[in-house]
C-alpha cells in the first residue's frame, strides 16, 4: 500500500505487487533513503500568493522542495512569485522533449546537492 497511490482502480485486475523486504532494506543507501524524514506540509491557502509564501517560509537552502498544483497557470504564477529561489517549473504544456530536458536538469540539480552533502 502506498500513501500516494490510489490502487482502487486496480482492484479486480491481475496485478503483481512488489514491496521492499528486509533484504532490500539491508542495503545501506536504500535504507537511508526509505527511513530519512520527508516533511510534508498541508495548509489551507486562499491563492497562489499564499502558496508562494509557504514555499519561501519552509524551503531549506541546499535542498529540494516540491510544490504540486493542478493547473499550468497556477504553476507558472507560483514560479514567478518564487523566482528568487530559482524554481524549476515543469508542467503538462511543455512539449515532451522540453519536459524531458527539464527533468534531466532536475536530476543534475539533485545530484549536485547530494555531492555537496557528502
Amino acid at each position: 500500500m502506498s500513501a500516494t497511490f490510489d490502487d482502487r482502480p486496480l482492484q479486480g485486475l491481475e496485478v503483481e505487487r512488489y514491496e521492499l523486504d528486509t533484504e532490500d532494506l539491508a542495503h545501506a543507501e536504500l535504507a537511508a533513503k526509505v527511513t530519512r524524514p520527508k516533511p510534508v506540509f498541508r495548509a489551507a491557502v486562499e491563492d497562489v500568493v499564499d502558496v508562494a509564501a509557504l514555499v519561501e517560509a519552509h524551503h531549506l537552502p541546499g535542498s529540494l522542495s516540491l510544490v504540486v498544483v493542478n493547473t499550468v497557470e497556477r504553476a507558472r504564477e507560483i514560479g514567478r512569485l518564487i523566482s528568487n529561489l530559482a524554481p524549476l517549473v515543469i508542467h503538462s504544456q511543455f512539449l515532451g522533449i522540453d519536459r524531458e530536458k527539464l527533468q534531466q536538469k532536475s536530476k543534475v540539480i539533485k545530484e549536485s546537492l547530494l555531492q555537496l552533502k557528502s
